[in-house]
């Protein structure tokens, strides 16, 4: 009896590993095209009057050269269709001679939704910056 709670419990647990997992590989795409926008790899026009023109650093800071970005996919909760992630962004901007012309740290809640195949950010949510952060670890 023991023996087959211990293989329920396994397999159920084993279950729901794969499945999250799952939800988390399904989403990467949307975070590195995050990532990108960040960096100013995609062009102004691809995501203008879109969310990602949100993340697009360089757009309002055009003496950014250089983007120092650390992304953290916390948790993804979704049914392949609509959900949340919670992402980290820790990022930095530095101009042609080093300096810094822009620096965040926070966590964020975006409502993702599967268009044409394709996830989307359908509204970013600031859900928690860390302001003790920058007074411990400087601009960042």
């Amino acid at each position: 009896m023991k023996k087959r709670v211990f293989l329920i419990l396994f397999l159920v647990l084993s279950s729901l590993i794969l499945l999250y997992i799952a939800m988390h590989c399904n989403t990467l795409p949307l975070v590195e095209y995050v990532e990108a926008v960040h960096r100013g790899e995609i062009p102004h026009e691809e995501i203008a009057d879109t969310m990602y023109a949100y993340y697009d650093i360089t757009l309002e800071r055009p003496q950014t050269v250089e983007v120092d970005l650390r992304t953290t996919q916390i948790f993804s909760i979704h049914d392949f269709n609509h959900g949340y992630l919670w992402i980290m962004i820790d990022c930095q901007g530095r101009d042609d001679s080093g300096g810094v012309t822009y620096g965040s740290i926070g966590v964020e809640r975006w409502q993702i939704e599967k268009i044409d195949g394709k996830w989307e950010i359908i509204k970013i949510h600031d859900y928690w910056t860390p302001h003790w952060v920058s007074r411990l670890f400087g601009s960042r």
